[in-house]
C-alpha cells in the first residue's frame, strides 16, 4: 500500500540477475512524488542464471516483493542517499548488506514465506550454475534464515 501512486514499470532487459529495480536516472532529482521506477525481468536467452519463468509461482512471488521493496527504500531517501546506495554496490561488503537489509524489509512486509520459497529456488533447486547459486548464497539471505527473522516476528507467529 505505501507504494500506492508511486510510477512503476516493468521492462525486459539483458542483464546479469533475474531482476533488478532501479530509479529512472533521468527522474532521480525530481521531488519523490515525481520519480519513476523500473524494474527490470532478464530476458537473455542465454543467460545461465534463474530465468523468471522458470520460478515457482510462491518464489516469484517473493522475488517481485524484493524488488518492490528495493523501490519502498528508495521512495525513503533523499536523491544523495540514493546515490549512496549505489555507491555500496562497489564493494561486495556494501552490496552483501544492502540485498539483505532488503531481504529483511521484505519479510517484515508480509513476504516471508515467499522470500524463503525464492531463496530455497536460487540457492539450492534452481537449474542455474553453482557460481550463480553461490552469488545467491552470499549477498541474499539463506531459507533458514529466513526462517530464523520470521520467527521473531509477531505476524508470523499465528501460521
Amino acid at each position: 500500500p505505501e507504494l500506492k501512486g508511486t510510477d512503476v514499470s516493468l521492462e525486459l532487459k539483458e542483464f546479469s540477475t533475474t531482476m533488478q529495480a532501479q530509479p529512472q536516472f533521468g527522474t532521480l532529482f525530481r521531488r519523490k512524488s515525481k520519480r519513476k521506477y523500473k524494474i527490470f525481468i532478464n530476458s537473455d536467452p542465454n543467460f545461465e542464471g534463474i530465468k523468471f519463468d522458470d520460478i515457482p509461482f510462491n518464489a516469484q512471488v517473493g522475488i517481485i516483493v524484493h524488488e518492490l521493496c528495493h523501490v519502498l527504500d528508495y521512495e525513503h531517501k533523499s536523491t544523495f542517499r540514493i546515490i549512496g546506495t549505489g555507491l555500496k554496490f562497489l564493494s561486495k561488503r556494501g552490496q552483501e548488506h544492502y540485498e539483505k537489509s532488503i531481504d529483511y524489509l521484505t519479510i517484515l512486509k508480509g513476504a516471508g514465506w515467499q522470500l524463503r520459497d525464492w531463496a530455497q529456488y536460487a540457492m539450492f533447486d534452481s537449474y542455474a550454475t553453482d557460481e550463480y547459486k553461490e552469488f545467491k548464497r552470499r549477498f541474499y539471505l539463506e531459507p533458514s534464515e529466513v526462517e530464523g527473522f520470521m520467527e521473531q516476528i509477531p505476524l508470523y507467529q499465528s501460521e
